[in-house]
């Protein structure tokens, strides 16, 4: 951060010292180490004295302007917290002011250097004389805060698991925004490969991708990712050629483990993911058997054309949206066309129908398109089972095409399988959370939801998906805390709303429910006012509520008509929306068993029946 080298003198917070010419953190002579954006960030947070920074202002302060993705900011944010929190405290030094941004919630008092003047604080540019009551309750209550706050221990020595690892996406050095995909491309290929060696622990792509552009230390992004090892590398495409650096880093030591230079033909990717994850393997001391090199090219293609267009697809599909759904599916269909025994690119196009048929695209209530897209889904899947029969992310692909179509038994039969194949897979470990939380095995599905979180723990999403085992769970309590990191993740606004109000449902406070719900008008926020102000009394408010959500949704609502009827009372309504529900095929109904809203009707014969019609396994 540029702007702060004119700055001298000692911030003290609590037990805090910072030193903005030294760039040093202390907590009670203690050294808190710090990677250079959190630092900035807190350096941010101290000069402004209590008034909240926006996430506009600390973009352009810390990250100079640059272009950065939305979740650089929170996720430095979090960051900064971990750094900071105790167990006593947790993570509330650092908050976060509703539409305004962030601000410490301790006193914070400066002393001055022997030497220089000093530099006049940057406050004013951020509106500090307007904002400063924003955060005066926290400051307020910053003594209570401080009395919390422990003489700190010396910091724990960092321990991640064995055979740990991170893939960071590896860079373009082609000049060319156009060449990204490959090195992406390549990222994810060496995820994907490690990811099938029986006892490697390997982050998700969406946490090791977090860190594009962040420039932060080695060490700073293993620890927040809990592994013992970083893999980082660059891509160079010069016409026919590419030219590929790769070396691993020990995230305890910072030495080297391992590198090397490669200068292949273009077309030859594939074969240098396998050599690269080989040497990987080899560099953690993990003896590799025969099956594991021969599920690091499971699935693959000899084909350069049919590569570089699934490529492409990969990138096209992290970029998915209902406005382009379609392109993303031409671009694997190119490589299927080039090689239609590419069981990857299979893979790739039944996950891709998969969301399209879950409605993801502009065909959103076109049952029978939608229907059809389900079809050719498992169709992709089996295919290729059928190519490449151990390929974990196939059986996978085939569970989530079962778990849509209804089909329990072959889901769980499945992801079973898959996880057989690649256990440490967080978005396979994911699926069969989900599933085995809609079949009541809540036990298992939040043992299996937090272990994806744990090799996945920058994801939102992943995050959103963990609060809705939880909630499936009926543990309200742990949703809520997982909605607050995943807000600190960057969850969008809208989605936080809707779950906090869900939560405040299931732990019974109708007012609360009401109050986070009204501040929308969003499908999801009439849903649960038509719930919480039934509870309250309000029953003309709350079937108000109803109308609008069915004058803004229609049919493809049914399964939450059955569960505000059920919540008011009204049985009979509530029995004939579920039986309609299941006539449309409403996927809410995969619910039915673990929905509380629904609790009321259990003893009815008509939700048995409608129960025994979804043929769940025991």
């Amino acid at each position: 951060m540029d702007a702060a080298s004119d700055i001298t003198g000692i911030y003290v917070f609590g037990p805090y010292r910072l030193d903005p010419t030294r760039r040093t953190l202390t907590r009670d002579g203690v050294p808190v180490h710090l990677a250079a954006r959190p630092f900035d960030v807190l350096l941010l947070l101290v000069e402004n004295l209590g008034a909240p920074v926006s996430k506009a202002a600390l973009q352009a302060a810390v990250w100079g302007g640059r272009i950065v993705e939305d979740g650089n900011v929170p996720q430095t944010i979090f960051a900064l917290r971990r750094a900071l929190q105790t167990e006593e405290t947790g993570d509330r030094l650092i908050v976060t002011v509703a539409g305004q941004g962030y601000c410490l919630a301790l006193p914070v008092r400066r002393e001055s250097a022997p030497a220089a003047a000093v530099a006049p604080a940057r406050a004013a540019a951020f509106g500090r004389s307007r904002l400063v009551l924003a955060c005066g309750a926290l400051l307020a209550a910053g003594a209570a805060v401080l009395a919390l706050l422990p003489r700190a221990p010396p910091p724990a020595a960092f321990a991640p698991p064995p055979y740990s690892v991170a893939v960071l996406p590896f860079a373009n050095m082609s000049g060319d925004a156009g060449q990204d995909y490959i090195g992406d491309g390549l990222s994810e290929e060496l995820i994907g490969a490690l990811g099938e060696v029986g006892q490697m622990r390997v982050v998700a792509r969406t946490s090791s991708f977090s860190f594009r552009g962040s420039h932060a230390a080695v060490a700073e992004i293993a620890r927040r990712l809990n592994v013992g090892a970083v893999l980082e590398g660059s891509v160079r495409h010069d016409g026919a050629r590419l030219r590929i650096t790769a070396q691993l880093i020990d995230a305890v030591s910072g030495f080297h483990l391992w590198s090397h230079d490669y200068d292949r033909p273009a077309g030859d990717v594939l074969h240098l993911q396998t050599d690269i994850a080989a040497e990987v393997t080899r560099a953690l001391k993990l003896t590799l058997l025969g099956e594991d090199v021969a599920k690091m090219t499971l699935g693959g293609t000899d084909n350069p054309a049919a590569f570089d267009a699934y490529l492409r697809a990969m990138r096209l599909k992290h970029q998915m949206d209902p406005s382009n759904a379609k392109t993303v599916l031409a671009a694997c269909d190119e490589a299927l066309r080039a090689d239609p025994r590419f069981a990857l690119a299979q893979v790739l196009r039944a996950r891709i129908l998969i969301g399209i048929a879950e409605g993801f695209d502009t065909n959103h209530g076109n049952v029978a398109a939608l229907h059809a897209a389900a079809r050719d889904a498992m169709a992709a899947a089996e295919l290729a089972v059928r190519l490449a029969p151990d390929l974990a992310g196939a059986h996978a692909a085939i569970g989530s095409a079962a778990l849509d179509a209804w089909d329990f038994r072959r889901a769980s039969a499945e992801f079973a399988r898959a996880l057989q194949l690649a256990p440490n897979n967080a978005a396979i470990l994911m699926d069969d959370a989900w599933l085995h939380a809609l079949l009541g095995h809540s036990g298992r599905a939040v043992a299996q939801a937090r272990h994806a979180v744990d090799l996945n723990p920058l994801a939102a999403s992943a995050q959103v998906d963990f609060i809705w085992t939880l909630l499936w769970a009926n543990q309200p309590a742990a949703a809520a805390r997982a909605l607050h990191y995943a807000e600190e993740l960057g969850v969008s606004h809208l989605l936080a709303t809707y779950l906090r109000g869900r939560i405040a449902l299931a732990r019974g406070d109708a007012a609360a429910a009401r109050e986070i719900c009204a501040k929308g008008e969003d499908w999801k926020q009439l849903y649960c006012l038509a719930i919480a102000d039934h509870a309250l009394g309000h029953d003309d408010a709350a079937a108000s509520g109803l109308e609008r959500l069915r004058a803004l949704m229609g049919d493809s609502a049914a399964f939450q008509y059955a569960d505000i009827y059920a919540q008011w009372g009204q049985t009979d309504a509530a029995l004939a929306a579920l039986e309609h529900a299941y006539d449309l095929r409403d996927t809410g109904l995969m619910e039915i068993q673990v929905d509380p809203f629904l609790f009321p009707l259990r003893t009815r014969q008509r939700f048995r029946d409608v129960v025994a019609r979804m043929a769940f396994p025991p």
